[in-house]
């Protein structure tokens, strides 16, 4: 499965209040922060800690719902991927982690990190667990979600940038815009 979640985020870092992450297939996960990029990435961590709970609740991950318009979509990083990849193999065949220590050699405290998404498991460690239960972990390469038209292409000012994106600015409000070009394609 892939672990691309899509995020509302709401309000804005000039009004003062700040603004909200929600992700809205995941019961009880949403945080915020006094900036876009401050709830950008207390929400990356939010959906860890949202997941983390299911995994250790031992409820069904959620599945994610497909995009819409003005949603941010963030996902895990790929060792957490595959943990929870794991763990969804564990699932559908109903095996226990003292059923993986076993298959694995190894005590069940030993096992417990390989699931434990805090815990910064080595991802071999995880590949052999995941071949314990039958499985083999697949990387996949995948199209960016927006591609903005030439993107290999120098702007040279606000202007130039507003129409070579006709398609992807439309209508959108200065904040939307600014969103749209936050920080992180900032030259370094």
């Amino acid at each position: 499965m892939q672990y691309v979640y899509p995020c509302d985020m709401t309000g804005n870092e000039w009004d003062g209040d700040g603004v909200t992450a929600i992700f809205p297939d995941i019961n009880g996960a949403i945080t915020g922060g006094f900036t876009f990029r401050e709830a950008l990435i207390n929400a990356e961590a939010c959906l860890v800690v949202a997941l983390a709970a299911c995994v250790k609740q031992q409820e069904e991950l959620p599945v994610p719902s497909p995009y819409q318009k003005g949603q941010e979509l963030l996902t895990v990083q790929p060792v957490i991927a595959a943990q929870l990849d794991l763990y969804t193999a564990m699932r559908e065949q109903n095996i226990t982690l003292p059923q993986l220590a076993e298959r694995l050699g190894i005590s069940e405290p030993d096992a417990a990190p390989l699931l434990s998404l805090d815990y910064r498991t080595p991802i071999g460690k995880v590949i052999e667990a995941m071949r314990a239960v039958g499985c083999e972990l697949a990387v996949a390469a995948a199209e960016p979600v927006t591609q903005i038209p030439d993107a290999d292409r120098e702007i040279s000012s606000l202007d130039e940038l507003m129409g070579s994106l006709p398609d992807l600015t439309g209508n959108l409000s200065t904040e939307e815009f600014i969103r749209m070009i936050r920080d992180d394609n900032a030259p370094e």
